[in-house]
């Protein structure tokens, strides 16, 4: 989430961490954080003519709004430790982790646009084919790791990208995701990031569960097919 919106994501969940407890007492500044978020959100919305990218912005906007008010009636009458209960914490967690997901899905947007599916990749034409037959031969491994490594700038991304979006590529997979891993990362929220791409219309009750849950939901929906899943950032 290294862009504008993801560090009012982080900004937001500091100052929401920071009032959780005997010392939290500064409403004022999370109030100001969710209005920030809100305010960038539609700054993000003018103009916009992608209709997916407009839809998540939307569903996050409505969230952000929606959590700012439940914030704000239950911190009005609520004492420090009845703020630090754990339904209390686990429902502000649980509305956290929602727009954690639903701003790494705008993040992670762009690797599925049109016009950047049709970029040339210019000098990995070799690369592409090895790897590509690596992802997609007959005599690949049940399990595979593989790595794209060099310095910064040398396209390691838009050469990931272009093997994502290849037409064998989404043919031979069943399943496909692709998560940006960030400096400072929960395992959680990997899981829930990766689950999101294989699931259409994801309930509450996944937001829920711990990594324990998420990871066997994961390992249930992925059992017997082939997945790709690529880690971008790491």
């Amino acid at each position: 989430m290294a862009d504008a919106l993801g560090l009012h994501i982080m900004q937001l969940l500091k100052h929401c961490n920071s009032s959780v407890g005997l010392e939290g007492n500064n409403k004022t500044i999370v109030m100001k954080s969710f209005d920030d978020l809100v305010h960038h959100l539609g700054d993000m919305m003018v103009g916009c003519g992608n209709e997916e990218l407009l839809a998540l912005l939307n569903q996050l906007e409505s969230l952000v709004r929606s959590t700012a008010t439940w914030y704000s009636d239950t911190f009005v009458n609520a004492f420090p430790e009845v703020r630090a209960n754990n339904a209390w914490v686990a429902e502000l967690i649980t509305r956290m982790d929602k727009m954690t997901v639903i701003c790494e899905q705008l993040c992670n947007i762009r690797y599925g646009s049109d016009v950047e599916e049709e970029e040339a990749v210019v000098g990995f034409d070799n690369e592409v084919e090895i790897l590509l037959d690596q992802l997609t031969g007959t005599s690949m491994k049940q399990f595979q790791i593989i790595s794209i490594t060099a310095m910064a700038g040398l396209g390691k991304t838009t050469l990931a990208r272009t093997l994502y979006n290849h037409e064998l590529v989404k043919y031979m997979f069943d399943f496909r995701a692709w998560t940006s891993v960030s400096q400072v990362y929960l395992t959680k929220d990997l899981l829930l990031s990766i689950l999101i791409s294989f699931i259409d219309d994801p309930t509450d009750d996944l937001y829920k569960m711990n990594e324990h849950e998420l990871g066997g939901k994961l390992y249930r929906k992925l059992k017997g097919h082939k997945y790709l899943v690529v880690f971008d950032d790491i």
